[in-house]
């Protein structure tokens, strides 16, 4: 009897670990954020390959497994990529942000569509205009990211998102910033060269070529163009919630 009960205990601990498995499988955000399967956190690193600017260049690592992203057992993003944060109470709800003021919207499909912090208490002696964020999402008929619009204090960010058949990570992205006067248009790509057991891409080649100018101040005044290129390699550390299991 000893030996069945235990048993059934495991099988219901199995049980159990498939469903969480399978919820946090099927989250939303995991699809948002190009990732799949169980995950817990992401350790970014990113090598510097080649680069157009003829500054001094220093240490080629431009980020060693630095946190990238973070999720809860259910899916649930905590961390994104913006390095925007995100808390729930034990129902699942959004309650605080960057700060307790922040506002997040989701679609009746569960997808985020607006991470809002513009709300900020200029008066509190922590107050730092990073935290100013406004961040809004649109979604292609496949459930993945179309655009994001990222706005900070006094810049604007706009990324349009392209894929190849039906895989959740870009092949390229392009986009169009603003800051204060500086205007800028380029086009990342990605070429992948490592996944893991999970479908994670955890290697890419990343090029980034680009186009900035300052918005002229004289009318019919031609801006000065300035191009840009970067090459650089990104490795990702995924770690998954089954793997303390």
């Amino acid at each position: 009897m000893k030996k069945i009960a235990v048993f059934v205990l495991m099988a219901a601990f199995a049980f159990a670990s498939c469903q969480n498995a399978e919820k946090t499988t099927t989250s939303p955000d995991l699809r948002t954020f190009g990732m799949k399967g169980d995950v817990k956190m992401v350790l970014n690193s990113v090598l510097l390959l080649d680069t157009s600017s003829e500054d001094e260049q220093g240490d080629p690592w431009l980020e060693q497994d630095e946190l990238l992203m973070s999720f809860d057992r259910e899916g649930r993003v905590i961390r994104d990529e913006n390095g925007n944060m995100y808390e729930y109470d034990d129902d699942g709800n959004f309650v605080a942000g960057l700060s307790d003021r922040t506002v997040m919207t989701r679609d009746d499909k569960g997808r985020i569509v607006h991470y809002d912090n513009t709300d900020v208490d200029w008066e509190s002696d922590d107050v730092d205009i990073y935290d100013y964020v406004d961040v809004v999402y649109t979604y292609d008929d496949k459930g993945r990211v179309a655009t994001e619009e990222n706005t900070g204090w006094e810049w604007m960010t706009t990324y349009t998102y392209h894929y190849d058949g039906d895989n959740i990570y870009p092949s390229s992205i392009d986009y169009e910033s603003f800051i204060e006067a500086w205007i800028e248009k380029g086009t990342i790509t990605y070429d992948y060269t490592e996944f893991d057991a999970k479908g994670n891409w955890t290697e890419r080649i990343v090029t980034d070529k680009s186009e900035g100018y300052e918005e002229p101040w004289e009318e019919n005044q031609e801006p000065e163009v300035e191009e840009s290129y970067q090459e650089t390699r990104q490795n990702l550390e995924i770690i998954y919630w089954s793997d303390e299991d």
